[in-house]
């Protein structure tokens, strides 16, 4: 007989995994953050280690704040489906992953890394949820940081996320619980 693991339990499971893992895919490495690398074709650890780089938010413990792509939100059940993202401006993320300024990507308004890695997070009853195309209250896109700032509805939120499926938010956490998802605006 199989049975089905709740996708909460499956992530608190593998939460132990996420900071080990989190440096990879915006590194290109393919292995952790601080594993010794090998001297081209020496086979032997190199003297020099590989300046850290920008690593991916651990989502499940403690108080964050961070831009995620949200596959899912869940009112009833408490719950969101997320990915950690790392989103910069682009002189900054080609500053942070070491790439030439000349570089075309440096010059765009945005810039993301994506973890490879869905994260299952409960949500508090009634988290604050902000949109930025709110066209009652005007300007709503906030800022690349905290995301939107016009209050939604969950019937808005939804809909968003419908035609909006993976779409960037920024969410807080409080001890590894979503209290507000804002979305992102990205032209």
């Amino acid at each position: 007989m199989t049975s089905k693991i709740p996708t909460v339990v499956l992530a608190a499971l593998l939460a132990p995994v996420l900071p080990a893992t989190a440096g990879c895919a915006a590194t290109g490495r393919n292995k952790p953050a601080g594993t010794p690398s090998r001297a081209a074709g020496t086979g032997t650890p190199s003297s020099k280690a590989p300046a850290p780089g920008p690593t991916f938010a651990d989502l499940t413990t403690g108080s964050k704040t961070s831009v995620v792509k949200l596959y899912s939100y869940d009112a009833k059940a408490h719950s969101a489906v997320v990915e950690p993202i790392i989103f910069l401006d682009g002189p900054t993320f080609c500053k942070a992953f070491k790439i030439k300024a000349s570089d075309p990507q440096c010059g765009r308004d945005w810039q993301d890394a994506e973890s490879h890695t869905k994260v299952t997070l409960p949500v508090r009853d009634k988290p604050k949820l902000t949109q930025w195309d709110n066209h009652r209250n005007g300007d709503c896109t906030g800022t690349i940081t905290s995301g939107a700032i016009c209050p939604a509805t969950e019937s808005e939120f939804a809909t968003w996320l419908k035609a909006n499926p993976a779409g960037f938010a920024v969410i807080t956490t409080a001890d590894g619980t979503v209290t507000k998802i804002a979305q992102m605006y990205t032209p």
